[in-house]
């Protein structure tokens, strides 16, 4: 899978062995080809555990990396320029689908782009043109923009057959509704779209669907039903090794717990979801899970632990160029200033620091749970 990559310099299998039962490991995260899947780089050091126990099995593996981006390289020579075309554009969509999971978002952007324009200009080919226009429409501001690009999605699916390509596009209909609070449509389309993912057998899309159902479940305050979603979609999750799919129904459940000040339940969900988080690279589900935590601090009245994990949610948010995430943090952080001040009964107001200088956040260790 990564070739002799990170072991460049060494000639004969048994040697890679030999370094890694010494612990002699390479920081294959600092490796510039290699960092850019986060997950499997925690996979390999999991391999490497000294201790054979804490070591996954043949099957965890498989089921770790099946749903890794992947893709066979790009031939070195073809005679057929249509086979060549069409696999440069499959391989920058699998790189838009490594760079959307970094949250670079900007490249994942760019690649699908150009995917989309070899599609249109060199091969047509409706179903590829249709998953590039959807990728696509993940990255738009605009709803509407968005939804239009998912109905021309929808549409060319539909009229060439594709169930799995009609169920994605009926998911991309689905989130823009609910982003736009528009959750009836919006759970319409989910239960369509686990319909059609149901018929071709996609386990994956049915739990991404039956998250998503869940979230509009927990946006109602109708948490039983909630819970129940997520249970569900949890299961599936395990059952296929999606790590970053267990995180973020872990996060929802937290948050279904802390809204009814279950805050013991809360903290260990989001602890878990956040270390998982963290194994696999996934920075906005780390910022999350940190904010989650801060808002149960903030509401049991620990107001230095609850600032400490927003502000390192805080980092991470503008790391990543999340302003909707710095918002809601530095909200939580002018919440707590003004809980302060209160239980303070200063003799004069105190201007809140975050809301007025919100520079002053720097960044800091992670916070010990």
């Amino acid at each position: 899978m990564t070739n002799t990559v990170p072991f460049q310099d060494v000639l004969m299998d048994i040697v890679v062995v030999e370094r890694v039962i010494r612990g002699e490991l390479p920081s294959i995260s600092n490796d510039a080809r290699i960092s850019l899947i986060w997950e499997l780089c925690s996979l390999m050091i999991k391999c490497w555990s000294i201790d054979p126990r804490k070591r996954p099995t043949a099957m965890d593996c498989r089921n770790s990396i099946k749903w890794m981006p992947m893709i066979i390289p790009n031939p070195t020579q073809t005679a057929d320029t249509a086979v060549h075309k069409s696999c440069s554009a499959n391989l920058l969509i699998e790189m838009g689908e490594i760079h959307q999971r970094r949250n670079d978002y900007h490249n994942a952007s760019k690649l699908f782009s150009e995917a989309l324009d070899i599609f249109n200009t060199a091969i047509g080919g409706s179903e590829g043109q249709a998953f590039a226009l959807r990728r696509i429409a993940d990255f738009r501001n605009k709803y509407s923009k968005a939804a239009t690009l998912y109905s021309e999605s929808l549409q060319i699916h539909t009229d060439i057959g594709n169930k799995r390509g009609k169920a994605d596009a009926l998911w991309g209909l689905a989130e823009v509704h609910r982003l736009r609070d528009n959750n009836d449509v919006a759970a319409k389309f989910y239960s369509d779209a686990i319909q059609s993912y149901t018929e071709v057998g996609d386990r994956e899309g049915i739990s991404d669907a039956l998250w998503a159902l869940a979230e509009i479940h927990q946006t109602r305050r109708e948490y039983s039903k909630a819970v129940a979603r997520y249970s569900e979609s949890l299961q599936i999750y395990t059952d296929i090794g999606d790590n970053q799919g267990r995180a973020d129904v872990l996060r929802g459940l937290g948050e279904v717990h802390r809204l009814q000040n279950e805050y013991d339940e809360a903290v260990a969900l989001y602890s878990e979801a956040l270390q998982i988080c963290f194994d696999v690279g996934s920075q906005v589900g780390r910022a999350d899970a940190l904010y989650g935590l801060a808002e149960v601090h903030k509401s049991r009245n620990e107001y230095s632990e609850a600032v400490a994990f927003f502000s390192k949610s805080l980092q991470i948010y503008t790391d990543i160029d999340d302003k909707q995430g710095r918002t809601d943090v530095l909200g939580g952080l002018e919440g707590v200033h003004q809980l302060q001040t209160i239980t303070a009964k200063p003799s004069r107001y105190t201007p809140s620091p975050y809301r007025l200088v919100p520079t002053l956040v720097t960044k800091e260790a992670e916070p010990t749970l």
